[in-house]
């Protein structure tokens, strides 16, 4: 609001001046800067001039490194904070260096990063289990924050997704000692600095969130005790959470608010009433010096100015500030004319009215209104007023029956006398009064029936064809009259009948029955009257007889007809034929097999992933030809009577025989497999020597395979240990603390381990191991 804060800023030698203090003072071909002449005579007056630059500095920010730019070296995993210059991993969970010169972090960065290549990546939460697992980024500061002093942290935030970066909120800590920097000891779900001593909340920011990318944020705080060090990160409170809560932090600035404003400002009245006063609050102990387009105006040494009346004082005005040698300039505040000037070119109607404010016109011609801004200048407004006439129409007009006519949008076939009101061109509505006289059309229809190969003529003009045909002639009214003919050419027909008869039936055609094979013909009138010949083909048909002998597996079954037969015996059927559809007589002699043996398999064979299995079926093997196992696609597994399987997958398996008698039987089996993926790494062991607990190696079920890697890292995320391809549950393939040939301290590490399972799945596993002795 007021400029008092970077006045303040002034005083506390924030600010400085780039020419010599005694150019200001002295008359040695040096410009003087307040007296509105060009000393030096370089056609440059005042601040026109180079040598009269005031200029300020650009905020400091009590924080280091703060765009992560300067770094040790590039990260290449997660945790890596040390790298970059100044900065301090604030807690055991580690807050991710993210840098686009190799490592992006858990989820890609997004890009571009507001202020350079690098920034920090940090967590609220980890699933599942540890609500408290919270990240900060923590900082020594350049300096420090006196209790008293209003402070400003602007800072960008990142967002990866609405899923994995909700809203949050972000909470800023600190503390009177950097040696509290890292707080929580060991503790992954240590939480925030305040769950211990020496740290209090400064303040939050409430909720903020964005679906993706960065958003600047701006905290305005005053400390209640001297800060030396800070932590950035979540508020306290746990979060339940199903996925990896995560979000970044980059260009944070650090400074006093009054290092944040610098501007001239509105005090009263308006440069359209002549009445303007712009300046800053007044502080006894500072000097002041207006300027107009960078030229001194001489004795106006207050921190407020009256500007001049209009046209004299518009122009671009600064206001410097001096105290003990040092300068600081304001911005440029523009005044300039705001009265306006308007040109309008109108129309209206005959007996419309024009406003313009308060005045109201109706004849053609060219007017000036002036009117009020609501800052109080003047605005012009030109006027160009045309009236414009409204026209009156009457008419009569005659129409034939089915014609129509149309006025304006409207359609008109009815005779009568109509009043209406349409736009014209010119936009003005014009009255339209009309009537219309309807006059009849005569029509005359002829319907006519001929053969095939005949004409039929009218009025000249000869028609062979089937069709609606018209001739028109103009009445004395001038009106049409039509004479329709609708004309029908009836067809002569030569027709072939087809026809297919049973052994002892006739077909009855003209005035005979037929009841042998042959061609025959019959002559008649279509109901037209025209001649027509018709043609039978006829076919006769004898009944058959068939004899079926039949030996099949009980079980299955032979169809006859619509039946289906399942029991030895003689059968007698009588069906239709398909081709010739007459009857025909079946005669079935049917034998039917008993099955030589029995077969039974169990419903559900059980065994664990890692384990092998086999299946014996129930059955007489003495009475068998040939056997085999099948899966469910039909692929043949196995020829033994007995199915051994290693199997890593549930299926069902199909055992088929052939018995003796050469009829098939089969039957299915599941064989489920139980799958345990269970891993697991300890999470303390004792490096001592005492044969017990000495390594720390992975376990799981008889399901895994192999273990694929197995790697241990320090709380910095240097590896420390790494073996691969090794069994499962075996101790000489673990880690005994040992690293470089060095026995290991107590510390707290991070696993992370790939197991390969029989089954082709491959389960990864992180964690930490406590290292005790």
């Amino acid at each position: 609001m007021l400029n008092i804060y970077w006045i303040s800023w002034l005083l506390s030698g924030l600010l400085f001046i780039q020419n010599e203090p005694s150019a200001y003072f002295n008359n040695n071909f040096i410009e003087i800067c307040d007296n509105g002449i060009d000393d030096d005579g370089d056609g440059l007056i005042d601040l026109n001039d180079d040598e009269c630059e005031c200029e300020t500095e650009q905020i400091s920010s009590l924080i280091p490194n703060l765009s992560f730019e300067d770094m040790s070296c590039c990260p290449d995993f997660f945790g890596q904070l040390n790298c970059a210059d100044n900065w301090i991993q604030a807690s055991n969970p580690t807050t991710d260096y993210l840098h686009t010169c190799d490592f992006l972090g858990l989820y890609p960065v997004p890009l571009p990063i507001p202020d350079g290549e690098g920034c920090v990546g940090f967590r609220n939460g980890r699933p599942p289990g540890q609500p408290n697992f919270k990240e900060y980024t923590g900082a020594c500061l350049n300096g420090f924050m006196p209790a008293g002093t209003e402070y400003t942290l602007e800072f960008y935030l990142g967002f990866y997704n609405s899923i994995q970066s909700p809203p949050i909120n972000i909470t800023l800590f600190g503390t009177s000692d950097c040696s509290n920097l890292p707080f929580g000891g060991t503790d992954p779900n240590f939480g925030c600095p305040t769950n211990g001593p020496g740290w209090i909340e400064i303040t939050q920011t409430g909720v903020v969130s964005a679906s993706s990318g960065w958003i600047q944020i701006s905290m305005t705080f005053t400390p209640t005790q001297d800060i030396y060090a800070i932590a950035l990160g979540p508020d306290c409170a746990p979060v339940n959470l199903t996925d990896n809560f995560y979000y970044y932090f980059d260009d944070l600035l650090l400074a006093e608010t009054v290092s944040f404003n610098t501007g001239l400002e509105v005090f009263s009245g308006s440069s359209c009433t002549d009445d303007l006063v712009i300046g800053q609050v007044n502080i006894d102990t500072l000097s002041y010096q207006w300027y107009k387009d960078g030229v001194a105006l001489v004795g106006e040494t207050n921190s407020t100015l009256q500007v001049p009346p209009a046209p004299g004082g518009y122009g671009n005005y600064q206001l410097i500030v001096s105290s003990q040698g040092a300068c600081a300039v304001s911005g440029e505040f523009l005044v300039e004319d705001l009265s306006e000037q308007t040109n309008l070119f109108e129309d209206i109607c005959d007996g419309e009215v024009y406003y313009v404010g308060s005045d109201s016109f109706n004849a053609s011609g060219i007017y000036t209104a002036v009117l009020q801004t609501s800052e109080g200048c003047d605005s012009t407004v030109n006027l160009v007023l045309s009236v414009l006439p409204v026209a009156d129409t009457v008419f009569q007009t005659n129409l034939c029956e089915g014609e129509s006519f149309m006025v304006g949008d409207s359609i008109f076939s009815e005779a009568g006398d109509y009043s209406m009101t349409i736009p014209a061109i010119n936009g003005c509505d014009s009255s339209i009064q009309f009537s219309i006289s309807l006059f009849p059309l005569s029509d005359t229809f002829l319907f006519e029936n001929i053969c095939s190969g005949e004409s039929f003529e009218l009025n000249g003009i000869i028609y062979d064809e089937t069709g609606v045909y018209e001739q028109v002639f103009t009445s004395v009214l001038g009106c049409d009259s039509t004479l329709v003919l609708d004309l029908i050419v009836n067809n002569t027909y030569d027709s072939i009948l087809n026809v297919e008869i049973c052994d002892g039936a006739s077909f009855a055609f003209g005035f005979d029955n037929y009841n042998q094979s042959g061609t025959y013909d019959f002559a008649t009138q279509t109901i037209a009257g025209c001649d027509s010949l018709m043609t039978l083909n006829l076919t006769v048909h004898p009944i058959a007889d068939t004899l079926l002998e039949y030996v099949i597996c009980a079980g299955d079954s032979v169809r006859v007809g619509d039946f289906y037969y399942t029991i030895s015996g003689n059968y007698l059927d009588t069906f239709v034929h398909p081709e010739t559809n007459c009857d025909s007589l079946v005669y079935l002699d049917l034998t039917v097999l008993e099955p030589a043996t029995y077969l039974s398999l169990p419903d559900t064979v059980s065994v664990e992933l890692g384990n092998s299995v086999s299946v014996t079926p129930q059955t007489q093997p003495e009475f068998i030809s040939d056997f085999y196992w099948t899966d469910l696609q039909g692929q043949q597994v196995d020829s033994s009577l007995v199915l051994d399987l290693f199997p890593v997958n549930s299926n069902y398996y199909i055992f088929k025989l052939t018995d003796i008698n050469g009829c098939e039987q089969e039957d299915t089996t599941f064989i489920e497999v139980k799958k345990n993926y269970d891993i697991f790494v300890p999470n303390v062991f004792t490096p001592n020597g005492d044969g017990n607990n000495d390594k720390v190696s992975v376990y799981g079920s008889i399901g895994v395979e192999k273990v694929l890697i197995f790697k241990i890292f320090d709380r910095w995320g240097g590896q420390v240990y790494e073996s691969a391809n090794f069994p499962v549950n075996d101790l000489a393939f673990g880690w005994n603390g040992i690293y470089k040939g060095k026995e290991l301290n107590p510390a707290v590490f991070v696993f992370y381990a790939e197991v390969l399972f029989y089954d082709g799945i491959i389960k990864k596993k992180m964690g930490s191991i406590a290292l005790v002795k």
